[in-house]
């Protein structure tokens, strides 16, 4: 992303999986702004062109995080808005800073049916799977010491947690 103009990332995941956790480290290793938001809080221009305002307005690169991002179906107004600013940094006349665009979803085959040219305008798509319960076990137990350092667990509780988390931290 650094080396190339900036790219756009759709992340499809179950809930509580980290895609939100991974647009803010994307953001933090770009040194970017970071802008989170679902299609709900962008139904009316005036909330839309306040991100691309957000965006214009400074030097420093912008990492835009649409999550949710199934649900904009219900709002076709921001998908004819995004389409030409992804494709092409437009909007009307105007032109657009780039930014990195995140769009994440637990619904990726609804996004791919209803909104094909949105989604043929993120050069990356990622799933993220659930974790094993090694992995599940490395992030409780790495949670736990540097959240309740005074608490005491058992490896059978760690097993336990790990067994009810379904794969999700």
């Amino acid at each position: 992303i650094r080396d190339l103009r900036p790219i756009h990332i759709m992340i499809n995941g179950w809930a509580g999986c980290g895609k939100t956790t991974l647009a803010k480290i994307t953001a933090n290793m770009l040194n970017a702004n970071f802008i989170y938001r679902v299609p709900e809080q962008l139904d009316d221009m005036d909330k839309i062109l306040d991100i691309i305002n957000e965006i214009q307005s400074t030097e420093r690169l912008t990492v835009f995080m649409l999550d949710e991002i199934h649900t904009i179906n219900k709002f076709p107004k921001i998908v004819n808005i995004l389409l030409p600013i992804l494709q092409e940094w437009k909007y009307g006349n105007a032109d657009i800073r780039p930014f990195v665009m995140i769009g994440a979803t637990t619904e990726r085959d609804q996004v791919v049916k209803k909104q094909a040219p949105l989604v043929s305008r993120f050069q990356v798509q990622i799933t993220l799977d659930k974790y094993n319960p090694s992995e599940l076990k490395t992030i409780i137990k790495h949670y736990k010491d540097s959240q309740h350092k005074n608490h005491n667990m058992t490896d059978e509780d760690y097993d336990i947690i790990t067994k009810n988390s379904r794969g999700i931290p």
